[in-house]
């Protein structure tokens, strides 16, 4: 069980919260599939978690629109 969800014994590729997990009679150990972003411009950026790609989007905070693939989220003003 896994926040309330029962899973199956076995492998499970990818659950609801993004975690590969094993599941068998002695427990479930499980990984998370995504990485938590840590080196952005805090005070120009946030990160949002997107559940469909099980990874973090770094947006600037006043364009939700742009994204930031390589989490630098530069302090330049891109919607010119």
């Amino acid at each position: 069980m896994l926040n309330g969800k029962l899973y199956p014994f076995g492998h499970i590729e990818r659950t609801e919260e993004c975690y590969r997990c094993n599941c068998s009679e002695r427990g479930m150990d499980c990984c998370a599939l995504f990485h938590t972003p840590i080196a952005f411009n805090k005070n120009k950026c946030k990160v949002v978690f997107n559940k469909e790609h099980c990874d973090y989007d770094v947006v600037q905070k006043d364009i939700k629109l742009i994204q930031f693939f390589d989490n630098s989220c530069p302090g330049r003003d891109l919607r010119a």
